[in-house]
């Protein structure tokens, strides 16, 4: 099997055809229904529709990536289980030195380091494909909300 890295390049640029995308979400929602079911809840109402569809893009890509396009079954994910790993990641960003989003994901630990979170640190930096700039609150919430969706899923 090729690296995640690889297989995140690929699905960054599969995803952008809606048939691919739709494909792919039908199958997070069949292998595990909460997962997609994540990216609907009440907690992202405040988001504007460009940034609720931003998450949900970067986590088809997460999924399609860990599961090489659900291929690989994902184990079953609770809401309840992205919640507590949601809560962590708050008080662990909460907690970083910095004030800027730049400056706090580089007081990231080195544990916390791998494609996946690469992905969704570059894509929140800066998305040059959407020409979005998102405020400082708005990456928070992408970060911590994608990283937890990402953990929860690949039980890293």
């Amino acid at each position: 099997m090729e690296s995640l890295d690889k297989r995140i390049e690929y699905w960054v640029e599969q995803l952008e055809n809606d048939k691919v995308f739709d494909k792919i979400t039908s199958q997070m929602e069949e292998q595990s229904p909460e997962l997609l079911a994540y990216f609907y809840l009440p907690q992202f109402e405040d988001l504007t529709e460009d940034e609720g569809s931003f998450l949900l893009f970067i986590g088809a890509i997460l999924y399609a990536a860990a599961s090489n396009g659900g291929e690989n079954a994902i184990s079953p994910v609770t809401l309840d289980k992205i919640q507590e790993l949601e809560d962590r990641n708050w008080k662990l960003w909460e907690g970083l030195p910095g004030k800027s989003f730049d400056e706090k994901v580089n007081g990231l630990p080195d544990d916390f380091w791998d494609p996946g979170t690469d992905l969704i640190v570059t894509m929140i930096e800066h998305d040059p494909e959407m020409e979005l700039n998102w405020p400082p609150a708005v990456q928070e919430i992408l970060f911590v909300s994608l990283l937890s969706f990402y953990r929860a899923m690949t039980g890293t």
